[in-house]
């Protein structure tokens, strides 16, 4: 069955990729839309009736008030409204993480924004910046001519989301649920590559 499913919701996939993430098709990615197969395989197992404990719904498991806020109106467990808006939000944080220049990384930001919230990751940069001796605002790392560091690659920026100063509101992340969500769709993603395209 779920052969099935991805043959079927698959197609789909590349289609909404294509609409509103063709940057993952393009040059700075070897067939990027591994990376978006896997995250539905890590996501809903390819089950579009899929749904978690805390009501997030579908192939792409999508809170009800994100899918809403995509594109006006709440997709819920329908698989083409749903790849559609999560195609369409991944591209968005994607959008959103300029300051990473390298597309491999990015897409690693991106996917830990889409499961723990931009705002957890965008905290983790800032402490990387300070540590490598930068400004911790974005606006005055802009200011200062936008130096390179290490707190641009996952692997160093993802240690600082278990730092008791990553907060948000109060609240800390879940930082090895963020770390172990990354890793297991890119290790997937490398495995879907080698497969598919030996």
């Amino acid at each position: 069955m779920t052969t099935t499913r991805i043959a079927i919701y698959g197609a789909m996939l590349i289609k909404e990729i294509e609409a509103h993430f063709p940057t993952l098709l393009g040059a700075d990615f070897d067939h990027g839309e591994v990376i978006m197969f896997a995250q539905v395989a890590q996501e809903s197992g390819w089950n579009p009736d899929a749904k978690s404990p805390v009501g997030a719904c579908g192939l792409l498991q999508l809170m009800p008030g994100t899918d809403k806020e995509i594109d006006g109106d709440y997709d819920g467990a329908d698989p083409q409204g749903n790849l559609d808006n999560g195609v369409r939000y991944l591209a968005w944080l994607y959008s959103k993480f300029a300051e990473i220049p390298d597309p491999q990384q990015r897409i690693c930001f991106a996917l830990a924004a889409y499961n723990g919230g931009r705002g957890y990751i965008n905290k983790a940069l800032e402490l990387g910046r300070i540590y490598d001796g930068w400004p911790g605002s974005y606006d005055a790392w802009v200011r200062d001519d936008r130096p390179n560091g290490r707190w641009q690659t996952w692997q160093f920026a993802s240690t600082f989301l278990a730092d008791p100063r990553c907060e948000v509101g109060g609240k800390r992340p879940d930082h090895k649920q963020i770390i172990s969500y990354v890793s297991a769709i890119c290790q997937h993603a490398s495995k879907l590559l080698r497969e598919v395209y030996p």
